[in-house]
């Protein structure tokens, strides 16, 4: 499972970012990972 955040220069932080993989990922996802990317435009 992936997560890419575009358009990163637009989040005032790692605590916005952080904010928004919680709400975008609403289930347990138990032992899986989620790899995120992100791009600069």
């Amino acid at each position: 499972m992936a997560l890419w955040f575009v358009e990163l220069a637009e989040f005032a932080g790692v605590e916005d970012i952080d904010i928004v993989s919680i709400t975008f990922i609403h289930q347990d996802l138990g032992d899986k990972d989620v790899k995120v990317y992100y791009s600069y435009n």
